[in-house]
């Protein structure tokens, strides 16, 4: 796909991601206004709930001081006119805000009644109602029964009430009567309003001529809720459930809330929010037209000179964007891609001389090649006559100052063996050296001779270590050795061994005063390599040995060239060597005074494409 093309897929693609986003914020801004404006007023149906209790617990307090006063105690007992005329007329109720003050003996008997006949008749309704359930006025007989109160219905009304047992002002002896207060709730609730801010109207649950609404809320209601909330285009509609002092069903509140976003305000702001897509729908056409006319086009003739010029490989080729000779003006002037343009054109120049000192290194690489495979021929050469010329010498000086050792051509004196033997050792010690470069070389070479078969690792490390028991027991050393049954690798076993060996042998050679100990353990990983861990607590390696180990003629001690611990600093050059023409990896972690770890992965099959 052309760039073009990507471009125009990419402005769909936003373009398309903005009118999702559009409608997507369209619905989740109303629905947000919407929930939002719910809460609020679900919060105003609980402070609703919550002024029925205080307004109960209002009524209490004034009747409290009733209910326990000498007066009311001695009216109680025994009625007269004296307390009705001092005490109770026609502004008491509203001075108490009241709309029914009832006063009855302890059998339930009415003694005193005085409604508010402005707010309807309710007195006979609501005292047929108690003549049916006499607890309201007459369950005070347990003084632990301290008040009633509630919801109250009467008829198609009702009333919120509260009810006290009659008491002298000391609170002691038995309960005489019973003074109830009560105050309508029904219809229009004014109080409730300034609390709430809000329109509030109440109906009885009972009332058979309930606003449609309301009846239609009690089928929601039945199904377990106390709280429904509905709505249109204007307001919020909260209904609560508010149940009588028996805990039935009594009525139901209605809350109006505006909303708080008018219709024609909501409009407005979903068409501003329209506008505003569409303008960015608009602002991204013209950005895709721009980039098309002003940069594509001419990353489309950068595109075409590169494509001559690979298929020409002519690096003499200019490419001409801007300026005078530039087949059509910039439409903004010089700006980046004319300056791109300018940079192609130095970097073809730099290529260009580049490719003509290439060509002229090329030849003098070739001709040094071949001088280098001439003196690869001569290096080996060199190594075949030190392998013939020095130690078919040496076997023959060893042969023979072994034979003076012996005594074979007379009697040698004590210094003289022991001259004899110092040149022995050093014999044998530069003997050892030309067979360990040879074996080096040959590893660098990459002619190593390795014969793959089928190696069981335990039984090889096993027989490596009978081999050193000797020494082992001499050094005082112990090795602990963990390996499988049937750890099988696909190996030269001679060459193997060898990295065997010479590992024990550097534990033996560089052991501390401490007991030498070795572990030796072998596992597989999980691509189904060998790995085997060899592990001393001899001297250990210090840091800046550690990075010269595999070096060829390094040695961690400079003192040791022969006598006891004769070393040619080329075992773990070798080593290393060995485990790479298998395919694997040695790595190395030592301490000075703590030991030295070696970790060796083998793959499980071989490669062994540099050596035959």
């Amino acid at each position: 796909m052309k760039l073009g093309s990507k471009t125009l897929v990419f402005m769909s693609l936003i373009l398309l991601a903005l009118i999702v986003l559009w409608g997507f914020y369209y619905r989740s801004v109303g629905e947000s206004l919407f929930h939002l404006e719910e809460d609020y007023l679900k919060d105003d149906l609980r402070r609703a709930s919550n002024l029925v209790d205080l307004s109960l617990e209002s009524i209490d307090h004034r009747l409290g001081d009733w209910a326990q006063w000498d007066d009311s105690y001695d009216y109680v007992r025994s009625p007269n006119d004296d307390f009705i005329e001092t005490n109770l007329n026609n502004d008491t109720l509203p001075l108490l805000n009241l709309d029914l003050l009832v006063i009855a003996d302890s059998s339930g008997k009415v003694l005193y009644e005085l409604y508010d006949t402005g707010e309807g008749q309710c007195d006979k309704e609501f005292f047929d109602l108690n003549r049916k359930e006499k607890r309201l006025l007459t369950s005070f007989h347990d003084r632990e029964m301290v008040r009633q109160s509630g919801l109250v219905i009467c008829g198609n009304n009702s009333a919120l009430f509260v009810a006290r047992p009659v008491l002298p002002s000391d609170g002691s002896g038995a309960p005489v009567g019973v003074i109830l207060f009560a105050k309508f709730f029904r219809g229009k609730i004014p109080d409730f309003e300034r609390q709430l801010l809000l329109s509030v109207e109440v109906g009885s649950w009972q009332d058979e001529s309930l606003p449609e609404d309301m009846e239609l809320v009690k089928g929601f209601i039945d199904l377990g809720s106390s709280e429904y909330i509905s709505s249109d285009r204007e307001n919020l509609y909260g209904y609560l459930l508010v149940n009588d002092w028996l805990g039935r069903p009594g009525v139901i509140m209605k809350l109006t809330k505006p909303r708080t976003l008018s219709a024609a305000e909501r409009d407005f702001f979903y068409m501003l929010s329209l506008f505003v897509i569409l303008g960015a729908a608009a602002l991204v056409i013209s950005i895709f037209f721009f980039i098309r006319q002003v940069i594509l086009r001419r990353i489309n003739n950068v595109y075409s000179f590169f494509s001559h010029v690979i298929q020409t490989q002519d690096l003499s080729k200019r490419i001409i964007c801007c300026g005078k000779n530039a087949s059509s003006k910039p439409l903004y002037g010089y700006d980046e891609l004319c300056s791109l343009c300018d940079n192609i054109n130095i970097l073809l120049s730099m290529l260009e001389k580049s490719q003509k000192s290439v060509l002229e290194q090329a030849d003098e690489v070739v001709k040094i090649n071949e001088k280098l495979l001439e003196a690869d021929k001569l290096k080996e050469v060199l190594f075949s006559n030190i392998s013939h010329e020095l130690k078919t010498p040496l076997t023959a000086v060893r042969a023979y100052n072994q034979l003076l050792y012996d005594g074979s051509f007379g009697r040698v004196n004590k210094k003289q063996k022991e001259t004899l033997e110092i040149a022995l050792r050093s014999t044998d010690y530069l003997n050892n050296i030309i067979s360990e470069l040879l074996e080096l070389s040959r590893f660098e070479a990459g002619k190593a001779n390795l014969f793959f078969e089928d190696v069981d690792l335990q039984k090889l490390i096993k027989e490596t270590i009978r081999e050193f028991d000797p020494k082992l027991r001499e050094a005082k050393g112990k090795v602990n050795f963990s390996c499988p049954k049937g750890f099988v690798v696909s190996a030269d076993s001679l060459r193997m061994k060898e990295v065997f060996q010479n590992l024990i042998s550097n534990s033996i050679k560089y052991k501390d005063i401490r007991k030498l100990m070795i572990d030796i353990t072998c596992s597989y990983m999980k691509e189904g390599d060998a790995v085997v861990e060899f592990k001393d607590n001899a001297k250990g390696i210090s840091e800046e040995d550690l990075e010269h180990i595999f070096d060829r003629f390094y040695q961690i001690d400079k003192n040791v060239r022969a006598g006891e611990f004769e070393s040619t600093g080329l075992g773990l050059s070798i080593l290393k060597h060995i485990i790479e023409a298998h395919g694997g990896s040695i790595k190395i972690e030592s301490a000075l005074g703590v030991g030295t770890t070696f970790r060796m992965v083998i793959p499980k099959k071989a490669s062994f494409s540099n050596h035959s």
